[in-house]
């Protein structure tokens, strides 16, 4: 599984803050949600109410309401979709296909020094996935933010599905992430 460790999730994110606002708040959706791309391009306005993101799961997983991350640091801060999302109403909040984020992704990837093979949509997905386990050691809480309805899916062996702690995990390995 190819998956951009911390170090590279800030090169990444930095370098795509400074050039392609687009793709930094993608990107930002993709690590915080662990959304697949096409989850993420299905987005709409109306997916985002109360400072939750409504997502609609793919592949059988479990559809479900996740906080926003909101964050005093604007590399990982999400807030931004509740102004887009306003913005274009019952319309895609990012109207492209998954091509095109795979080459902004490896645009910004190649600004950053990364590995060509780490600078695709779905490596968002198993970073999430990783982030996750290395800071809970619980594949529960990595079936719980991927939204996964076995953990099977996730691994194998940890059945906790314990939704809150998963965001708490996830909020708390972003700050650290940068800093705070």
């Amino acid at each position: 599984m190819e998956y951009l460790n911390s170090s590279e999730r800030l090169k990444l994110l930095t370098v795509a803050m400074a050039t392609n606002p687009t793709l930094h708040l993608m990107l930002k959706l993709s690590f915080a949600h662990g959304l697949r791309v096409t989850e993420l391009l299905s987005l709409t306005g109306a997916d985002v109410s109360d400072g939750k993101l409504s997502i609609v799961a793919l592949k059988n997983g479990i559809s479900c309401r996740q906080p926003i991350l909101i964050h005093s640091n604007p590399l990982i801060d999400c807030s931004p979709v509740i102004a887009l999302s306003a913005k274009v109403g019952q319309n895609p909040m990012f109207p492209m296909n998954r091509v095109t984020v795979w080459r902004q992704m490896q645009t910004a990837g190649k600004l950053a020094g990364l590995d060509p093979k780490k600078c695709h949509p779905h490596a968002c997905r198993h970073s999430t996935a990783m982030f996750v386990f290395e800071t809970t050691q619980s594949l529960g809480q990595v079936s719980s933010i991927l939204r996964h309805r076995s953990p099977a899916s996730s691994m194998t062996y940890l059945r906790e599905l314990d939704a809150s702690k998963a965001i708490a995990a996830r909020d708390t390995a972003l700050a650290m992430m940068v800093g705070a």
